[in-house]
């Protein structure tokens, strides 16, 4: 409970339930961090395996991303949503076969 300044290490099972994080230097976790209602980093954020979000992920230059599409078809036209390789490779692909018809 309260400001911590410095290092914070821990090992084993440790889970961090509420309130809000903001790290100016590096943050090493080595099991759970759950519950945590904000999480603002400036440095490096290591040792996470898996990573769940529900709600936005806001880099400090502004761009917010919503999701990770994998709609191959781009149809969605969200300017909050990353796509996954496999969408963007299909998408290139389909574009392609299309002008190369379109050519004859």
């Amino acid at each position: 409970t309260g400001v911590v300044s410095g290092n914070v290490n821990v090992s084993g099972q440790a889970d961090i339930k509420t309130g809000n994080i903001t790290s100016t230097g590096n943050l090493a976790i080595s099991g759970t961090l759950t519950g945590v209602t904000s999480l603002t980093m400036n440095g490096a954020l290591s040792g996470i395996t898996n990573l769940g979000l529900s709600g936005n992920l806001q880099f400090d230059s502004g761009q917010t991303v919503s999701e990770i599409s994998n709609d191959a078809t781009f149809t969605d036209g969200s300017a909050t949503a990353l796509v996954t390789e496999s969408a963007a490779k299909s998408y290139i692909n389909q574009q392609a076969s299309a002008f190369a018809i379109a050519l004859g």
